[in-house]
């Protein structure tokens, strides 16, 4: 599994921005006001394909087609619209199957003044004297389209919604593209609120898609969906998106950042000490220069910036350790808390560019690890990182990321298992660690004996004490079978335990993904699941329509089996943790938000607040070897630092309301992060004043 499985409900590049950045762009000598168009998409991830659009329209109505085939899961949508004279749809309907399997089925209908509408998790009705605008909750890129044609008529202006919230665009720029008889003008937008996160279309002069540049499946990952004809325009249309949202979201944030160029001190602050589990008493810290100056009890000298830190508590800089990092998603990571991150699978290109920039301060992020990605050539692979097809090309694959300074590789689902021992003996004379997912039906025992340094995701350890022969893993079969069969499974027996052993003695750290699991199995139609409930209230409506719904084609029976392998799950965790094994936190879904929720599940295993904290900040520190400048609350040490009220050792859901954040010095206030964004802060940020 991977973070794929959180784009199923249609979260594009963040997953809680409250924000859309849509592009598309469409060919005014071949207007789609003509009667029966057809138009043909195709989507990429990289470069390959792995989806189509068709849109077919006969006046006032569009025919639909979407349908993903990516790592063995994909939309499968059908959708039938149609919009009054200006482009609202008054009549829609969807059906299919969502990312993951689930059923998908929605109809809307505007008539005699009522608006109605029905899902399979929810409905509702409205009275209005004009076609409201109506977000459905499982829509085609076609459909986020007509969202941006109507709202771009009044770019800035705010539109209100149905079943809630709000839409508004803004323009950001044009160009031209294509050459010769094909060359045009193109226009993009940002349609903000329509989903949680900045996805950039771009339109024609005549506003109709042409090319949509998101994340479909693994977000992050780059993919676009471009008008067939187009596709050799894909790199240069790539390169000018990113320098509009990269342009954007510092615009954005500018305000957001607060640098100092004298001592900042953190005034009555109890430091949370990451290396004893303990809260001490109130002190004075020092910072300067991005660096932990001292930690004393001292009046600040006059000109210093004092933080009243109010008897909060310090924390180290959190770590996220299963991500796939995008600009947006970095922006939430550091209003969490979060300011170091592992990255486990991108496209390398983007990722390279968003590294350069954090670096060179152009936007806000955590700093990134990134881990090589190497997937094997099957029609189930992921098209991320590097796909090889043969033993030298993987070998050269490592080659390739030790090159970049790459400190690990993963393995994924359709790697060749025989490969292993060979990429990982290679991996490890370069100096690199070896994670991933199992090869799709390897055993974690053999892949373990093969070179592994750890293994990702709960599902991944536990699927073949799970699996009858003849099943297939490479599908979100690797999920369901988890809910259906994991909560009979005797983790007392000699097979279970003795893998325990095993990772335990050959020093194999495990990332559980536990909050990817606990949306996965608890979700329940048109209920806020329990992972999601902390913090999906503050976002915006849409979005919380998306969130709330089932993952997998699951029946009502089968809720009770998908409770019990839920806790059986967080007992895996608590036992892993008391036998000694490194647990690496990590969310594989919404930055920052789920990290916390992460936190909470080993909490409600069993493992105590301070050490989940520990496993959060100076575990990972370890891991990566870089407990020498991060993890600690120390002179001398990076100033990532995390300002809580109260004691989150004895509640660690207090950390989601830190009132300041520090990234080598430099302060941000989640508040102030949340709002631009469209967030309902969760605190407020402490009073900061200069020293006379």
């Amino acid at each position: 599994m991977s973070y794929a499985y959180w784009r199923m409900q249609r979260v594009t590049v963040l997953a809680l921005v409250g924000a859309a950045l849509i592009f598309s762009a469409a060919v005014a000598a071949d207007n789609v006001e003509s009667a029966n168009e057809r138009r043909d998409y195709t989507l990429f991830a990289q470069s390959e394909p792995v989806g189509r659009l068709a849109v077919v329209r006969a006046g006032q109505r569009f025919d639909v087609d979407w349908r993903i085939d990516d790592n063995g899961r994909g939309a499968k949508l059908q959708e039938q619209i149609e919009v009054d004279a200006d482009d609202v749809p008054v009549r829609y309907s969807v059906k299919g199957k969502g990312y993951a399997g689930a059923p998908v089925e929605e109809h809307y209908e505007f008539r005699g003044g009522v608006a109605r509408w029905k899902t399979v998790n929810d409905s509702g009705k409205a009275r209005a004297a004009t076609a409201p605008l109506y977000v459905g909750s499982d829509v085609t890129p076609w459909t986020l389209n007509l969202y941006t044609r109507v709202t771009a008529r009044s770019p800035g202006a705010t539109r209100n919604i149905l079943p809630g919230g709000t839409l508004r665009t803004e323009r950001l720029g044009e160009t031209r593209i294509g050459t010769g008889a094909q060359e045009r003008k193109i226009v993009a937008y940002a349609l903000i609120g329509a989903d949680a996160a900045p996805v950039f279309q771009v339109l024609d002069s005549d506003g109709w898609l042409f090319a949509q540049l998101t994340s479909f499946t693994v977000p992050s990952v780059q993919q676009t969906l471009i008008r067939d004809g187009y596709q050799g325009e894909l790199d240069r249309l790539r390169r000018w998106t990113d320098e509009l949202q990269t342009a954007y979201l510092a615009r954005l944030t500018r305000a957001l950042r607060h640098r100092f160029d004298v001592p900042i001190y953190l005034r009555n602050v109890r430091i949370f000490d990451s290396v004893a589990g303990s809260v001490g008493a109130p002190v004075t810290v020092s910072v300067f220069r991005g660096r932990i100056a001292n930690v004393r009890a001292e009046v600040p000298p006059p000109g210093a910036m004092v933080i009243d830190g109010d008897g909060g508590t310090l924390v180290p800089g959190l770590h996220d350790m299963h991500v796939h990092i995008e600009p947006w998603g970095g922006l939430l990571s550091l209003a969490a808390g979060v300011t170091s991150v592992r990255d486990l699978g991108n496209d390398n290109e983007m990722l390279s560019k968003l590294i350069g920039h954090i670096d060179d301060g152009v936007i806000p992020g955590p700093r990134i690890v990134p881990f090589g990605f190497i997937e094997g050539r099957t029609p189930y692979s992921a098209h991320q990182g590097i796909i090889v097809d043969s033993l030298p090309r993987a070998l050269q694959a490592v080659g390739w990321y030790a090159d970049r300074a790459y400190p690990g590789i993963k393995i994924y689902n359709s790697f060749n298992p025989d490969w292993v021992p060979a990429v990982s003996a290679e991996a490890h004379r370069l100096g690199m660690k070896v994670t991933g997912h199992l090869p799709a039906f390897a055993q974690p025992q053999r892949m373990i004996e093969a070179g592994y340094d750890e293994i990702i995701h709960l599902n991944q350890l536990l699927l073949m004490f799970l699996m009858k022969e003849g099943e297939d893993p490479r599908s979100p079969f690797r999920v369901t079978v988890i809910g259906e069969r994991l909560g009979t499974l005797d983790l007392h027996s000699a097979p279970v335990q003795g893998l325990f052993k095993q990772m335990r003695e050959r020093g194999v750290a495990f990332n559980p993904t536990a909050a990817v699991f606990q949306n996965l199995l608890l979700s329940r139609p048109g209920v806020v699941a329990p992972s999601d409930a902390p913090w999906l209230s503050r976002t915006n409506s849409p979005y919380q329509r998306s969130r709330m719904k089932l993952n997998f084609s699951v029946r009502p029976d089968q809720y009770a089996a998908y409770d019990a392998s839920w806790n059986k799950l967080l007992e895996v965790v608590r036992m892993l943790d008391e036998s000694g094994v490194t647990i690496l936190p990590g969310t594989d879904n919404v930055e920052g938000f789920m990290l916390h929720t992460e936190l909470e599940a080993y909490v409600a295993a069993g493992i105590s607040p301070a050490r989940a904290l520990q496993i959060a900040t100076i575990g990972c520190a370890r891991y990566l070897g870089t407990s020498e400048s991060l993890g600690s609350v120390s002179p001398g040490k990076i100033a990532d630092l995390l300002l809580v009220p109260g004691d989150p050792t004895r509640d660690i859901s207090l950390l989601r309301k830190a009132s300041m954040v520090m990234k080598q010095g430099e302060v941000l206030f989640p508040s102030e992060i949340h709002a631009a964004i469209g967030v309902q802060p969760f605190g407020q940020p402490p009073v900061m004043q200069k020293s006379q």
